[in-house]
């Protein structure tokens, strides 16, 4: 059976001081993640948060391996 790999966008929000972000910390994204996922209460909201594939191969399975 083939398995595919997607590379995906999750769109999340964070709030800076600085125009272009530049001041942005670590501990501010991963808050700011960790928040995003934790919001996403309902099965549908994922649909709202992550972006429609933008990569996408195949990737072989064991089976195809032996």
């Amino acid at each position: 059976m083939a398995r595919f790999n997607h590379a995906v966008t999750l769109a999340f929000e964070v709030i800076t001081d600085h125009e272009q972000g530049e001041d942005l910390t670590y501990e501010q994204f991963r808050q700011a993640v960790i928040d995003r996922v934790d919001g996403l209460r309902y099965r549908e909201d994922y649909k709202d948060a992550v972006l429609p594939p933008f990569d996408t191969y195949e990737i072989e399975t064991e089976e195809e391996v032996t």
